[in-house]
């Protein structure tokens, strides 16, 4: 699902302001039967997999452009979440009492969530046949896995700050 909302504004319509919403769910299930025929010295097997992983992501971005002049100055800020969790299960049929048994070393049930919020802004600049535009943007990134399986957890939290430069002259027909 999205939505989507872009304002001119009356006095000039070269002055934007845009909001933008995302949002969207997945989930699937699959599983698997098999079996393995016993070949010379390996001992056959019958087994069957799971995997029930889900995922959901919303982002939400705001942007607004202001000229200035013959300059021009974008502005935004943006931010992302995501969920995903996934249970992965393995098992082996034991050949003496026909039952299922799971296998926790090929299994794993693990959830990962991913926030990311940002803010940016540049400032383009025309001269005759040249163009400038020079900015940064400003991100700060929240990782968070749980291997519950395992019991592992890992965790990132970091800011980055990137600048751009870009610089380009309009080609000369003819």
């Amino acid at each position: 699902m999205g939505l989507n909302y872009q304002h001119n504004f009356k006095n000039n319509d070269a002055r934007l302001l845009t909001l933008a919403y995302k949002a969207s769910t997945n989930t699937s299930l699959n599983s698997s039967d098999f079996s393995v025929l016993p070949l010379l010295n390996y001992q056959g097997r019958v087994s069957n997999t799971r995997n029930d992983d889900r995922t959901r992501e919303q982002t939400l971005q705001l942007d607004y452009v202001q000229p200035i002049g013959k300059q021009t100055l974008e502005m935004g800020l943006k931010a992302s979440f995501e969920r995903n969790g996934s249970n992965y299960f393995y098992q082996t049929r034991d050949s003496l009492t026909d039952v299922f048994v799971l296998d926790p070393r090929l299994s794993n049930n693990f959830s990962y969530e991913q926030a990311i919020q940002a803010a940016y802004s540049s400032l383009i600049i025309k001269k005759n046949k040249w163009r400038l535009q020079a900015g940064g943007r400003l991100e700060i990134t929240r990782l968070d896995a749980d291997f519950r399986t395992s019991g592992t957890l890992a965790r990132q939290h970091y800011t980055n700050l990137v600048p751009s430069l870009n610089i380009s002259r309009q080609a000369q027909r003819g």
